[in-house]
């Protein structure tokens, strides 16, 4: 998910991100993402309980269990 720099730090993605895991635990899925090393995204995906599974040369990979908020 990238969100245009005129709307970061507006909560705009994380208000995206309720929507899709939601979504995920309405279906009992979790979801898997990743993200660019050093990148602000790492942070926020943390902070929405996302939990980091591995990192490889350019991403670090992440998982949220299904979970409700």
């Amino acid at each position: 998910m990238y969100v245009h720099p005129d709307f970061q730090s507006k909560n705009v993605g994380g208000r995206l991100l309720v929507v899709i895991i939601k979504e995920g635990c309405d279906l009992g899925k979790e979801i898997r993402l990743g993200a660019l090393k050093g990148s602000r995204s790492n942070g926020f995906y943390l902070s929405h309980g996302f939990v980091k599974t591995h990192e490889e040369e350019f991403d670090n990979y992440y998982v949220r269990k299904n979970v409700k908020l």
